[in-house]
C-alpha cells in the first residue's frame, strides 16, 4: 500500500509548505531515525512531533515544512514505509493551521492525573466534565497496567483554560467523581514557562 496523500493546493515553489505526516505500524528500532534522516535529506524542517506506543504499535504525527511537492516527498519516504511495513499519510496542513505557534499568556495550563482500578467510562466521565466547563485538552496519555486480574488505570491529561474562575467548580466536581468511582484524581497547575 502506497503512502496516502491528501493535498488541496496549487503547487508553489517560492515558500515552504506544511504537511502533517502520520505514521503507524508495529514498533521496531530505527523507525524514527530512518524517517528523520530521510526528511533531513529531503530538505524538510521538523516543526512539531508527537510519538507514542500503543500496545506494541508505533504511532507518530510530525508537522513538517518542505519546498517539495507532496508526491516527491512521499516518493522519498516510500523506501522506509516498505522497509518497516508502515502506514503513512501525508496531509496538506496549511489550511488546517489555526492556533498560534506559542501558548497564549492568558491561558492557564493544568495537569490532571487519574489513577485507580480500570473500568469502562473513566475517560468519558472526566472529559465530559472538562467539556462542560469549556476546558480544552491539549495533551493526553493513558496506560492500563495489567499487574493483576484487574488492570490499573493511569492517565495524564494536560488541560487549558483562559478563565481561572472555572477551576474551583471543576475541582469540586472532579473530587465528587473520584469518590463515586473510587479512583484518585488530582489537578495541578503547570507553569506556562515550562510549556
Amino acid at each position: 500500500m502506497a503512502i496516502t496523500i491528501n493535498y488541496n493546493r496549487a503547487e508553489r515553489k517560492d515558500f515552504m509548505q506544511k504537511y502533517l505526516l502520520t505514521v503507524v505500524g508495529e514498533d521496531k528500532p530505527g523507525i524514527i531515525a530512518s524517517i528523520a534522516q530521510k526528511l533531513y535529506q529531503s530538505g524538510c524542517n521538523l516543526e512539531d512531533s508527537s510519538m507514542t506506543l500503543l500496545r506494541g504499535n508505533f504511532a507518530m504525527m510530525m508537522l513538517i515544512s518542505s519546498s517539495l511537492h507532496p508526491k516527491e516527498l512521499s516518493k522519498n519516504l516510500e523506501e522506509i514505509r516498505k522497509k518497516f511495513n508502515l502506514l503513512m499519510e501525508l496531509q496538506d496542513f496549511n489550511y488546517v493551521e489555526k492556533l498560534p505557534s506559542s501558548p497564549s499568556p492568558s491561558l492557564r495550563h493544568y495537569l490532571i492525573t487519574v489513577t485507580g482500578k480500570d473500568m469502562p467510562g473513566i475517560l468519558y466521565r472526566i472529559t465530559s466534565l472538562l467539556a462542560q466547563h469549556n476546558i480544552n485538552i491539549s495533551d493526553m496519555s493513558i496506560r492500563i497496567i495489567d499487574g493483576n486480574k484487574e488492570g490499573s488505570y493511569i492517565s495524564a491529561i494536560e488541560a487549558e483554560t483562559d478563565l481561572e474562575s472555572k477551576i474551583h467548580p471543576l475541582r469540586e466536581e472532579l473530587d465528587k467523581l473520584a469518590k463515586s468511582l473510587n479512583i484518585s484524581i488530582s489537578m495541578d497547575p503547570l507553569d506556562n514557562d515550562a510549556i
